[in-house]
């Protein structure tokens, strides 16, 4: 079981989802489980493939099809896609944390980089000459940000993410601990009879409404 950050009852979440839902309306939904671990505070979902599992369940709600039959005293919520609707739930289940707004005492910020007094700027993080940072952005700590980056509205930046010089990310872009955007490419010439470094002088321009997983690298 995983513990929400917000507690709604059935009949809120429901409501919230749009959706329309069968049994208890006051039951507290605070967790979130697989169908076969769940417990009464938990909601799950079940496709077909876990029709049998769920109707077992202990679970607080199951979010399954109009086809699924529960027993007598189970509470669901009906739903097409039980498990686009499910996800749905999580995210009114556990909502982000709020920013801060505020540049961290610790981080180190070039005097001529642009941060909207929106951001959220976490410890020990830098950044660099004529970056600019979009509001409502979140860059949590050990964070590095390099010369003429840009990092479009609401991106979020989980910790010792390192942006190399000139990369340009667009709006609501979710990079996880350890991405690297921007080193150089692999590129080298025979000179010589020895090999000799091909320079590297792009840069790269992640879109908008992207995430890239922990300990990637995208080079220039």
């Amino acid at each position: 079981m995983i513990q929400a950050r917000t507690l709604m009852t059935v009949s809120e979440l429901a409501g919230r989802l749009g959706l329309r839902f069968e049994g208890n309306a006051k039951a507290e939904i605070s967790g979130a489980a697989p169908v076969e671990s769940a417990s009464a505070i938990d909601i799950a979902f079940a496709g077909p493939k876990a029709f049998a599992a769920a109707q077992t369940s202990s679970a607080g709600c199951i979010v399954a099809t109009t086809d699924y039959q529960p027993p007598e005293h189970q509470t669901v919520i009906r739903a097409d896609n039980p498990r686009r609707a499910f996800a749905a739930a999580l995210q009114l289940l556990f909502p982000p944390e709020p920013l801060c707004p505020g540049i961290h005492a610790t981080a180190l910020i070039a005097p001529s980089a642009t941060i909207d007094e929106s951001c959220d700027i976490g410890p020990f993080v830098t950044i660099g000459p004529g970056a600019v940072i979009d509001p409502t952005c979140r860059i949590e700590a050990g964070c590095r940000i390099g010369s003429g980056v840009r990092i479009g509205a609401g991106s979020h930046l989980h910790p010792n993410v390192t942006l190399y010089a000139g990369t340009v990310l667009g709006k609501s872009v979710v990079l996880h601990t350890g991405v690297v955007i921007g080193a150089d490419g692999f590129g080298f010439v025979p000179t010589g009879g020895r090999w000799e470094k091909f320079p590297q002088v792009g840069h790269v321009e992640i879109g908008d409404h992207v995430e890239i997983g922990a300990n990637s690298c995208v080079d220039r």
